[in-house]
């Protein structure tokens, strides 16, 4: 399908929804994404993107730029024909909804990021907000409610039809911010030792944290008031652009004041995750928030949090367990609650094991995205649109391209490797002797045995009663590097001619787990295994079984040309990168036992 993604501005799109956009893309879809343009354009475009300006577009409040932009909308809609908008953030999910109708888009979603209303907010305002979401509800067809609370609150005012909403959560990229992660990617640099000497704190300072936009709803005013309050022991480092269109964007004497008294104002970076590391905990005193990004991908690197009271936050923040509820508004709260982390390591140690375990049940990204989509699944059959999964005659058309592809590159590949490959074969007849080519069977398609080439990596040494060793110790230096670089699986590149593997699919496993498969695991058999694949460029062996399954059967429902050079672009990366080559505790990875 063509959906057409509308926010404000780009920013939004390269991370408020990124993840929503990239899975429509790897699903097959058309995505067009509308916002002012800006600085993330170009990234939007190079993940497969087409990104088209709305040049009326702007944060502040400014009736007439949201009317031009409205009717700008509606000429984009008539012009493109989406079949789904996807509306976001506050005022183009106002107009949106309304424009979306009105160009007879036949599938208007709406993500509804958190009500721009709160309890400390004027009747008027709140009147004002509630009357306009009343109205631009009527015009979709799903409303996708980030916020339980927001969620009851628009069902016990009936500000939408029970029918259309939907709770959809929020996450993050639980693979990006990882501890674990972030220190192995910065092999030879201690991450933690490196962030603080860039902020230029001593060892036995407490860095308190905070990304956001430079606002005061975020609660930068009374977060400063705090630092002043805790002492030299405490520095605030602040991650985050400064927001000039908003009206209650900080000030430079605010910011300025606030240098003076030893904050650290780091502006917008791309290493936020690093930054994390850097930090003993993070705070987010916001006047307001749907359900913060920031706080999420801080839980996920285990840091304690000190939140405010409030919407969205609560969703994050189990007060006492991984962290501290403070009244909105309230310095001296926020500051006490900080200094009770910061004396107790004990107590920050606890609670951001919390905040990892909490991260990891109930903020994964991808569970945001398969609502999304499976929203638009539902809604094209519920409509009579088409669904989102190509024709047969297409399907067949797209096999043989895919296998034209796979003679073809695999062909040259081997033609132009063949020095390559020579070496290696050298290198492992003179390290482990002949046979230098390891064989064995595996199943492909439809479960038919073929026999598998590899070179070979590992001794073929014995325990006392015959019995092979552990991986562990038959696999050699050389070994390791093969499969670190992945150049064992260079002579695989002949079973991509022969016809039994193919360039990308779900990795080709032991003929023994054949039975051990349950219904829906069965599945990764009906395309060719292949070199590379979905699971591989998503964690490879640091997956659970159950995961690397999931993600193969994904593949082999969304299979398309395009997916399949994305998987080998990541591959590149992923094999540059040596991410997941072993599962934690195994040489490779533990032997697969059945579905539970």
């Amino acid at each position: 399908m063509r959906v057409a993604h509308i926010t404000t501005v780009d920013l939004s799109l390269r991370y408020l929804i990124w993840a929503q956009l990239r899975g429509s893309v790897e699903a097959g879809d058309d995505v067009i994404a509308i916002s002012a343009p800006g600085p993330y354009v170009t990234e939007v475009e190079q993940a497969g993107i087409r990104h088209i300006p709305l040049r009326s577009s702007t944060r502040g409040m400014n009736a007439l730029a949201d009317i031009r932009s409205a009717v700008e909308l509606w000429r984009i809609l008539r012009r493109e024909r989406p079949d789904v908008l996807h509306t976001h953030n506050p005022k183009p999910g106002v107009y949106g909804r309304i424009v979306g109708r009105l160009a007879r888009v036949p599938i208007v979603v709406n993500t509804q990021h958190g009500l721009y209303a709160t309890e400390d907010d004027s009747r008027a305002k709140r009147a004002a907000v509630y009357a306009l979401e009343a109205l631009a509800g009527r015009c979709s067809d799903a409303e996708l409610v980030q916020n339980p609370e927001d969620l009851e609150l628009l069902r016990r005012l009936h500000l939408v039809r029970p029918s259309r909403a939907r709770l959809l959560g929020n996450g993050v990229d639980l693979t990006r911010f990882d501890r674990a992660r972030v220190d192995r990617a910065r092999v030879g640099t201690h991450v933690r030792a490196a962030i603080r000497s860039e902020l230029h704190v001593r060892d036995d300072q407490i860095v308190v944290g905070i990304v956001g936009r430079l606002v005061a709803e975020k609660g930068y005013p009374e977060l400063f008031e705090a630092m002043r309050e805790l002492g030299d022991e405490y520095v605030l480092a602040a991650v985050g652009p400064i927001d000039a269109e908003k009206p209650d964007a900080l000030p430079a004497s605010v910011r300025e004041a606030a240098e003076r008294d030893g904050v650290r104002f780091l502006g917008m970076r791309t290493d936020v995750d690093a930054l994390y590391r850097g930090m003993d905990l993070f705070a987010l005193p916001s006047h307001r928030e749907g359900f913060p990004r920031a706080a999420m991908e801080a839980a996920a690197m285990g840091l304690p949090l000190v939140v405010t009271d409030v919407r969205g936050c609560r969703e994050v923040v189990d007060d006492g367990v991984n962290g501290f509820l403070v009244p909105v508004r309230d310095a001296s709260s926020l500051a006490k609650a900080i200094r009770r982390l910061g004396e107790d390591p004990v107590l920050r140690g606890q609670m951001g094991a919390e905040s990892a375990r909490i991260a990891r049940d109930r903020f994964d990204e991808q569970q945001v995205v398969r609502i999304v989509l499976d929203t638009y699944t539902d809604l094209a059959a519920r409509k009579g649109r088409r669904a989102p999964t190509p024709r047969p005659r297409r399907r067949y058309a797209a096999r043989a391209a895919k296998r034209a592809i796979d003679v073809t590159v695999a062909g040259t590949a081997l033609v132009l490797l063949s020095p390559v490959l020579a070496a290696i074969a050298l290198a492992v007849r003179a390290n482990l002797g002949a046979p230098v080519l390891f064989r064995q069977e595996r199943p492909g398609r439809g479960g038919r045995v073929f026999t598998i080439f590899k070179f070979r990596t590992m001794r073929d040494a014995v325990a006392a009663g015959g019995e092979p060793l552990p991986d562990a110790q038959r696999l050699t230096r050389l070994g390791r590097f093969l499969r670190a670089t992945s150049l064992d699986e260079l002579p695989e590149l002949w079973n991509v001619v022969r016809g039994d593997m193919s360039l990308v699919g779900p990795r080709p496993l032991l003929v023994e787990y054949l039975p051990r498969y349950n219904e829906q695991q069965r599945r990764r058999h009906e395309v060719r295994p292949g070199i590379t694949g979905w699971a591989q460029v998503n964690g490879r062996n640091d997956q659970t079984w159950e995961q690397r399954f999931d993600l193969d059967v994904w593949y082999v429902e969304n299979w398309s040309v395009g997916l399949d050079a994305r998987v080998l672009a990541r591959t590149v990366a992923t094999v540059v990168r040596g991410e997941g080559i072993a599962e934690p505790g195994h040489a490779t990875k533990a032997n697969f036992e059945g579905a539970p």
